[in-house]
């Protein structure tokens, strides 16, 4: 399975990326499963273990560290500078004054 990841803000910074598309090993087919998988990288990656980090799937808040991942999927990554919005997300990405909606 293959997920595209985006990183926003803080989780952004830290890891140094914007984006990536990542080939997920099988068993991992929870936000919460890609988070450790993730911070199993070490170094900054440790980051996204922090609470407050929040996950978008497909636009969609996640509800939780049990929401399901498809192959395919969107994931958002951001530090607590996320706002809801009622059912929405609401992120901005400051280094490039743009505001993005999931």
């Amino acid at each position: 399975m293959r997920v595209h990841v985006l990183y926003f803000a803080d989780a952004r910074e830290a890891v140094g990326r914007t984006e990536e598309w990542i080939e997920v090993p099988p068993g991992i087919a929870t936000v919460g499963a890609l988070r450790d998988h993730l911070c199993a990288r070490g170094g900054p990656w440790a980051v996204l273990a922090r609470r407050g980090t929040r996950f978008a799937i497909n636009r969609a808040v996640a509800p939780g560290a049990s929401a399901p991942i498809h192959d395919g999927d969107e994931v958002a990554v951001q530090r607590p500078l996320l706002v809801e919005v009622g059912e929405r997300l609401l992120a901005v990405d400051d280094d490039r004054w743009r505001v993005f909606f999931f």
